[in-house]
């Protein structure tokens, strides 16, 4: 019976359900009649600023002109957020085949083979043609520096044609992207057949040479577009100094080899001034490891710019450091120190120990000999805790400060493996306390006892107003119960309170000796 009457009430639930289901279903036809719906918004009904500023122009992406968004962008509805499909290039590349624009070739451009397409062309609209940017040689220019390209005398053809007329803009058989073979590409314009070509190369037949071994091909400061440094036999046009004649079978053939073919001009004496310590290349007659025989873009006729030279050998020094050294990043770099032929002191430096580092820190050097002078600084010895060529540690110190310390003081380091440490000591800061060079007090401290605690624990040692103070507290004697590096004891005490206290108090101490009843916290030493 109670069964078929909750049956029944079920049942009558159901019907009620489907009934409000029915009017619900008609409501909604009736709304859709009328015409009561949400619609689709295209993305320039709400970004129609943009549609102002991009429509009216000629060079627009196909996506932008056809109105196709979504090519490229996920709808975002009402959130102000840019959803792309793909990163990077990936997302260009769904359009453009890998091949079309060249990324099968084997010299690719730089921004394109790191996905930055961007760099050089607009997403959307451009004042340029193919979405550049800029137009001609500026469009280069956003990566590449324009102080190279805008000497004096600059080439003509970059000047008229800007930088396509000699790369291509994304990837080329040929290197730096150049549209064919570089000697093949400048004959394509200078004719070296030309009598005035000839006469300017001393006939020799440089159609079969590389052209910018001596020219620059954007542009120099010198006439005939000739690089910064020249060897003055190139600069005079008198290549048989050191090459056949130009009417030989190998007209470019040396005469001679090695330092054979150098020191007839650079006499040896003269590039070695004196010293007897000689660089390894110099030594070995390999002048060509360091200098261009003909012409180069930097003084001296040197193969790299600035350190560049010396870092194609010596690649340990290439790592960067946090701290360098100001005279190896300066002008004159690594011979700011060294000789480059050859030097009086090992290493080729020009002038020996704390006399070279003087040079340029003579403040240091002159300054008042110091009362208390630290060993390896009155010996000259600065590279004992310095590194002359850069440092990840301030002050160019050649480890972290403890550690550098560490290296004479090897008994500190035991003594400081305590349970209680002092901060500056536990950081390794031991220049919070001690002058690294010289000091008028002992130890090399920087302050006579609490004036140098004082430095950071000034709060601690106000004295309260009206109240007793403890008589070493009062001398500034903290030395007299503390330990100043690290202790077992906490609050870095010297010993234990017991002792302490007693050492100064005997008074105290006799009496806990000779009387029956002491006081707990006298007789176990904790006075405080």
């Amino acid at each position: 019976m109670g069964g078929r009457w909750a049956w029944r009430k079920s049942g009558r639930a159901a019907l009620i359900v489907l009934g409000l289901i029915s009017l619900a279903g008609a409501g909604g036809e009736s709304a859709a009649a009328t015409g009561k719906r949400f619609e689709r918004k295209e993305c320039l009904d709400c970004h129609t600023k943009f549609a102002a500023r991009v429509l009216p122009l000629k060079n627009a992406h196909p996506g932008v002109r056809n109105g196709r968004c979504e090519d490229c962008h996920l709808r975002h509805g009402l959130v102000p957020k840019l959803i792309l499909k793909q990163d990077g290039n990936r997302l260009c590349l769904e359009c453009h085949a890998r091949e079309k624009i060249g990324l099968d070739r084997p010299e690719v451009h730089t921004a394109l083979k790191s996905g930055s397409c961007t760099r050089s062309h607009a997403p959307h609209p451009a004042a340029a043609r193919r979405l550049l940017k800029a137009e001609g040689a500026q469009a280069c220019y956003s990566c590449h520096d324009p102080k190279s390209y805008e000497k004096t005398v600059i080439h003509e053809v970059l000047r008229k044609e800007g930088c396509r007329a000699c790369h291509r803009a994304h990837s080329s058989d040929e290197n730096i992207l150049l549209v064919r073979a570089r000697t093949s590409l400048c004959l394509s314009c200078h004719d070296a057949a030309r009598p005035e070509t000839r006469k300017a190369h001393g006939g020799y037949p440089v159609q079969s040479a590389d052209c910018a071994g001596c020219h620059d091909p954007h542009s120099s400061e010198r006439k005939g577009l000739l690089r910064l440094s020249v060897h003055s036999p190139v600069a005079g046009a008198g290549c048989d100094s050191c090459h056949a004649s130009p009417a030989a079978d190998r007209p470019f053939a040396l005469i001679a080899e090695g330092e054979a073919l150098c020191l007839p001009c650079h006499e040896e004496a003269s590039l070695k001034r004196g010293g007897e310590v000689v660089h390894a290349p110099f030594a070995k007659g390999m002048c060509l490891s360091c200098h261009d025989p003909h012409a180069s873009g930097n003084p001296g006729l040197l193969v790299d710019r600035g350190n560049g030279t010396c870092l194609n050998c010596h690649e340990g020094r290439k790592d960067p450091v946090s701290h360098p050294h100001a005279a190896v990043t300066g002008a004159k770099g690594c011979l700011s120190c060294h000789a480059p032929h050859a030097g009086k002191s090992k290493a080729l430096l020009v002038a020996e120990g704390a006399g070279l580092c003087l040079t340029c820190h003579a403040a240091t050097g002159n300054a008042p000999r110091q009362k208390v002078g630290h060993a390896p600084f009155d010996e000259g010895a600065c590279i004992s805790c310095h590194d002359p060529h850069g440092s990840d540690t301030p002050g160019l110190l050649n480890g972290r400060a403890d550690r550098v310390c560490f290296r004479c003081h090897t008994d500190a380091e035991a003594d400081f493996q305590r349970s209680s440490v002092h901060r500056p000591v536990r950081i390794g800061d031991c220049v919070a306390c001690h002058r690294p060079h010289g000091a008028a007090e002992k130890g090399l401290l920087k302050a006579r006892g609490a004036a140098l605690c004082a430095a950071c624990h000034a709060d601690l040692m106000k004295e309260e107003a009206g109240g007793a103070s403890h008589p070493p507290f009062a001398q500034g004697d903290c030395l007299a119960c503390h330990a100043p590096h690290a202790s077992d004891v906490a609050g870095m005490l010297a010993g234990s309170q017991s002792r302490l206290c007693r050492e100064c108090h005997p008074d105290v101490a006799g009496a806990l000796e000779r009387e029956k009843s002491r006081h707990a916290p006298a007789a176990s030493g904790d006075c405080t």
